[in-house]
């Protein structure tokens, strides 16, 4: 294979040629569309019919209009926008209320401060007197296991010290 060489001058001759070619294709389209909506208003005269959706020179095909999957990719869209909105004011509406555990005792403390009073005073406690002067207190608890509840609160640093296996003081 032979590699042709052509000069700059050449392909800017040529490039200049092709524009010429296509400006005057250009206005021979421009002028057969007109002709081309004339003669459709004629056959719409005659027919007493336009064809609806469509100006003249126009490709046949779908009307226009907003294609159906644009539609499911809005809706899918304001959606999610409303989720997210209704979270957000349900989340609002929880915040308002009183964060934390609920008391179950008769004088209204929560389990820790019942395990706190039932150590007051005390070097130290086993788990299971912790739980009987607990439920002496007044604490009332639905669970099944209720030591491993106490075991649990227990391990609360802040307040609880482990002063040896099973056995714990107030800090």
């Amino acid at each position: 294979m032979s590699e042709q060489t052509i000069s700059i001058a050449a392909l800017k001759k040529q490039l200049a040629e092709q524009k010429e070619l296509l400006a005057s294709l250009e206005s021979q389209r421009a002028s057969l569309l007109t002709q081309l909506a004339a003669v459709e208003k004629q056959i719409a005269k005659v027919s007493g019919k336009s064809k609806p959706g469509r100006k003249p020179g126009k490709k046949p095909g779908r009307k226009p209009g907003r294609k159906q999957a644009a539609k499911k990719v809005v809706e899918k869209a304001v959606k999610k926008i409303v989720k997210k909105a209704v979270k957000k004011i349900v989340k609002k509406a929880k915040a308002s209320k009183p964060r934390g555990r609920r008391a179950k005792g008769s004088d209204g403390g929560t389990l820790t401060t019942h395990v706190a009073k039932a150590l007051d005073g005390s070097k130290g406690m086993r788990v299971k007197e912790i739980l009987s002067a607990v439920e002496a207190g007044g604490y009332k608890s639905s669970s099944k296991d209720f030591y491993n509840i106490i075991a649990a609160a227990l391990r609360n640093k802040k307040v609880f010290a482990k002063v040896k296996r099973g056995v714990y003081k107030l800090k």
